[in-house]
């Protein structure tokens, strides 16, 4: 399976850290000794505050482990089945009141400036370059009549690619939140129309080109990671298709 590293968008990492402090994840914190020696901790999140990420003492065999303030800390952890990552520093070690009446011994690092996920996908990316319907229509949410034309390079039920003009680069930032319109074939190869709601994580500028590459991640409500959606069932069936074709012309 290939493996993914994408820097999340800021909307996305508050979310996550949220979710993760509200169910009390675990995670593995990784430190590095004075004598280069690489240390790992069982952790749970706690809360996320505007001063700090709070996170319980990080203990080893039943043993604290004490970190001491601006050392560096690298925290791995799952949420929604995808393992995340982050780098951050120690800010000071605390006493954490839970449900104000247990307290706990606790350890508030800087919230992280980028969370990054590195994930073996789940979901197939298809190339689109096949199909001549493969345009897409961005409309700006947070700026009306502001819209992006474009075509799909890939797609799945995560995300998709999408190769625009570079000048787009002045209007569109990460962050940005846009409606998808597109249309792929059905079954029968009548053209179907999807819309979906992204947030985008990526812009590059493609090197000697003037083009610009998209990287749009659709939102979680509009996210559906499983075979019954017809995006899902659109890709299973391209999938299908490529690999009947490419049995004939091997035969």
């Amino acid at each position: 399976m290939p493996v993914d590293t994408l820097v999340m968008s800021n909307d996305l990492k508050q979310q996550i850290l949220q979710d993760c402090c509200s169910r009390n994840c675990q995670a593995e914190l990784t430190c590095t000794t004075d004598s280069q020696s690489t240390l790992r901790a069982k952790i749970r999140f706690l809360e996320l505050t505007p001063h700090g990420l709070i996170l319980d003492q990080p203990t080893i065999l039943g043993k604290p482990l004490h970190l001491q303030k601006d050392e560096s800390v690298y925290v791995q952890f799952t949420w929604e089945q995808q393992p995340f990552a982050f780098v951050s520093q120690v800010q000071t070690r605390l006493n954490w009141t839970l449900n104000d009446s247990i307290t706990i011994d606790a350890l508030q690092v800087v919230v992280p400036q980028e969370l990054t996920q590195t994930q073996r996908r789940q979901c197939y990316r298809l190339p689109t370059a096949h199909l001549s319907s493969a345009r897409v229509t961005l409309h700006s949410v947070d700026k009306p009549g502001q819209t992006i034309t474009g075509t799909i390079t890939d797609i799945s039920e995560g995300g998709t690619s999408i190769l625009t003009e570079a000048n787009v680069i002045q209007k569109i930032a990460i962050d940005d939140a846009y409606e998808a319109s597109f249309s792929l074939p059905d079954e029968n190869r009548k053209a179907m129309p999807y819309k979906f709601l992204g947030i985008v994580c990526r812009v590059q500028k493609i090197p000697d080109s003037r083009r610009l590459k998209i990287a749009i991640a659709w939102h979680p409500d509009h996210k559906k990671r499983n075979t019954s959606s017809p995006l899902g069932r659109f890709i299973i069936a391209e999938q299908l298709r490529m690999l009947r074709r490419s049995s004939k012309l091997n035969n």
